[in-house]
């Protein structure tokens, strides 16, 4: 089997939806002929704190028949001793995520470069890299280990946009600054790359205009061993309990969703509808803020912080409706959580429609409702919360034959095929 080697800062047994894409990767690519060797830093089962101390913070190598796994030692920089300092939260408050982020990130979390330049000299049949990024710093291995190894073809892997995503930039004098120098790291780091890979069509162009590198699209993705997954409904049927899952972000507006709970837990007439945030925030002006925006709400609402993978579990395994919310002003992003839900086989809520790839996605595979103006919010819930007491099912059968694309095995299989053609010559996508 040819060898490919896989860096990705994120991956299990840590709790963080990146690292389920380069799971997928070491797991399927021997499906089709590749070796995947990752490289990764040590974490802690579940673990959701990228700061927080490890357990067993030793080199391990995890030798399988399938792949191989590499977890490095991880060394805390300065900016990680203070992260939990109360003299720290004045500064970091100030700072967008994006800014917080640039000073972060550091050289100490990446002890990669040497220990992948060390694999490539020791092993000749490694010929292609797959940087996996955020964070974005990692590209700079990928750059130096092919003007080390000129022979090499190196992917830079976009699991979301860099310099080109518009909605987390800052235009205070610091934050242009910093978005100067990441857009002059972005093209300098990706320039001798053979193309990209990223998760939408939409991205694609606009990282491909940026770097002018070729890119593929090369989705996240559900389980298919999951697609005949059964469940029971929540017994209780003056109850409709609904569920978002993951960060919220100052681009999602649930105003229509929280107006129309609002009114209808007025009514005295029909059941409740609880809504649930789990692992919506992670510190305290964040919790805050999300509990500014959920107050009408009360006492039919429960925010939880990031939870291990089994609590996570069950509180799907609990809910009847998982939602989902557009990122305005960003296009072609289809977010993680949504193939977790679809392996959930329960109805997803899309309010308000992204009319674009979430909505795309729920038509597609038949797994949820999509709702534009309140009105239409209220005639899903009434319908659901009627469903419910009647004992029916609030959907009904999936389309798991257009959910076969979306499988992570069909992902990594189209992007094994495009590892044996495509190569870039600083002008042309070239078909080999």
């Amino acid at each position: 089997m040819k060898k490919i080697l896989i860096l990705s800062y994120f991956y299990p047994p840590a709790n963080f939806a990146g690292g389920q894409r380069t799971s997928a990767m070491a797991k399927h690519f021997h499906e089709f002929g590749y070796y995947p060797i990752v490289v990764t830093r040590q974490w802690n089962e579940g673990q959701t704190d990228l700061t927080r101390n490890i357990k067993c913070n030793d080199l391990l190598v995890e030798h399988n028949t399938t792949h191989e796994v590499h977890r490095l030692p991880y060394k805390k920089g300065f900016c990680d001793r203070l992260s939990r300092s109360p003299l720290l939260k004045p500064i970091k408050n100030k700072l967008s995520k994006r800014e917080w982020k640039f000073y972060t990130w550091n050289a100490k979390q990446f002890p990669f470069l040497e220990y992948s330049r060390n694999l490539l000299e020791d092993d000749a049949e490694i010929k292609i890299v797959i940087v996996s990024g955020a964070p974005f710093q990692a590209f700079s291995i990928g750059y130096q280990l092919k003007n080390e190894f000129p022979y090499i073809q190196w992917i830079p892997d976009y699991r979301t946009e860099w310099s080109t995503n518009k909605v987390e930039t800052s235009n205070s004098f610091i934050g242009r600054k910093i978005n100067k120098i990441e857009e002059e790291n972005e093209r300098k780091w990706t320039s001798n790359s053979s193309f990209f890979t990223t998760v939408s069509e939409a991205w694609k162009k606009n990282i491909s205009d940026f770097i002018v590198v070729p890119g593929i699209v090369v989705s996240n993705g559900v389980d298919k061993e999951l697609f005949t997954k059964t469940y029971n409904w929540v017994s209780n049927v003056n109850v409709l309990n609904l569920l978002y899952l993951g960060s919220v972000y100052p681009y999602q507006d649930f105003t229509k969703l929280i107006q129309t709970i609002v009114e209808m837990n007025d009514e005295p007439d029909l059941p409740k509808i609880h809504l649930t945030f789990l692992g919506s925030f992670t510190n305290e002006s964040e919790r805050k803020a999300l509990e500014e925006k959920t107050k009408a709400l009360i006492p039919n609402v429960t925010l939880k912080r990031r939870k291990s993978p089994e609590f996570i579990q069950d509180f799907i395994d609990k809910t009847d409706v998982l939602l989902l919310s557009e990122y305005i002003g960003l296009k072609g992003c289809l977010p993680v959580k949504i193939f977790d839900y679809y392996n959930s086989n329960k109805p997803m809520l899309l309010c308000s429609s992204d009319n674009d790839v979430m909505e795309k996605f729920i038509k597609e595979t038949s797994s949820g409702y999509i709702a534009n103006t309140q009105e239409e919010c209220k005639s899903i819930l009434e319908s659901l919360l009627e469903k419910k007491k009647s004992g029916e099912p609030l959907i009904g059968p999936r389309n798991t034959e257009n959910a076969e694309t979306y499988t992570r095995k069909y992902q990594i299989e189209k992007l094994s095929r495009e590892l044996g053609i495509m190569s870039y010559d600083k002008k042309n996508c070239v078909v080999l």
